[in-house]
């Protein structure tokens, strides 16, 4: 229902419905993750990176929370962190394969900024 709410640009019933699916199962990295991209929309990059930090230590192996992590470090407020970024675009890449296009995609963005 977060997602949902979420596609429909419902931020306030999103955080709702990913904050009680992270009551109803603390062990679960998807509702994390998500609420990192409320805290990003609302202009809190802090608390955005700690979020998908979580969602990493909760699953090592999602390529996806190790991307969305890449894409906060790049666009922080507090200024980009390109190195850090980039490591875990690498770990995101290694774990999606070169086939996932989000990430090979991101991935040459950040080469491509950094020469």
């Amino acid at each position: 229902l977060g997602c949902v709410a979420w596609r429909k640009r419902n931020v306030r019933l999103a955080e709702h419905f990913f904050v009680r699916a992270a009551a109803v199962n603390p062990e679960y990295d998807r509702p994390v993750a998500h609420l990192a991209l409320v805290a990003e929309a609302r202009g809190h990059h802090r608390a955005a990176r700690e979020l998908l930090r979580r969602a990493i230590r909760m699953n090592p192996l999602s390529f996806r929370w190790r991307n969305n992590f890449a894409a906060v470090l790049l666009r922080g407020a507090d200024g980009p962190r390109n190195e850090e970024a980039y490591r875990e675009l690498l770990k995101a890449f290694e774990l999606a394969g070169p086939d996932d296009p989000v990430v090979r995609y991101n991935l040459e963005n950040v080469l491509r900024e950094s020469e």
